[in-house]
């Protein structure tokens, strides 16, 4: 469904590995993003259960493949941390939700590199993506963007699964959305930057 879906795509990670969406206004868009995540993950293999708690998605190996479940508590770092609003950055406990190495994906117009230095985060990768300009163009919700964006971050999420699981969400929901979802999502793996 995305035009670079014929990448060679990184195994899945086997272990334990989390995802944490962080959105200001509380908007549903967290939730919904992990909620096709979730669903992506498990079209790739992963055993999942979800609960509506928090969106917080958690990965547990067993054996090379994974459980993948939404935890109510979050314990510990974030693997992998997605910032749906880039005034978040402002907060000083940000920082500390996330592992060293892990990867924070931030909507926001800036370059990754000012990102880094305005959270003085060295460690992992850091992806910046403009999900708003994206949005605005598209008429879709900025976190359709995000996880075009994530998919590409992370390199193991299957962007064709990506695809077909935000246009199935966003059809149950909102039929003359889901093609503005997609072109959003797509957009946002072609223009995220690292």
């Amino acid at each position: 469904m995305l035009p670079e879906a014929r990448v060679q795509l990184s195994p899945l990670p086997v272990g334990d590995f989390s995802v944490r969406f962080v959105d200001g206004d509380n908007r549903c868009g967290a939730r919904q993003a992990a909620d096709i995540l979730a669903e992506t993950l498990r079209r790739q293999g992963l055993d999942c259960t979800a609960s509506r708690e928090r969106p917080v998605v958690h990965v547990q190996g067993r054996r090379g493949r994974g459980a993948l479940r939404f935890a109510g508590e979050e314990s510990g770092r974030a693997d992998l941390l997605v910032v749906l609003d880039e005034s978040l950055l402002a907060r000083a406990d940000l920082r500390r939700t996330l592992n060293p190495d892990g990867t924070l994906v931030v909507a926001t117009p800036r370059a990754p590199h000012a990102v880094r230095r305005g959270l003085r985060w060295f460690g992992g990768t850091t992806a910046t993506v403009d999900a708003e300009g994206i949005s605005d163009e598209t008429g879709a919700e900025p976190a359709a963007a995000l996880l075009g964006a994530l998919a590409r971050a992370t390199g193991f999420i299957d962007p064709d699964i990506l695809g077909t699981v935000t246009w199935i969400a966003y059809d149950r929901l909102w039929p003359y959305a889901a093609v503005a979802a997609t072109r959003a999502l797509s957009e946002g793996y072609r223009r995220v930057q690292f």
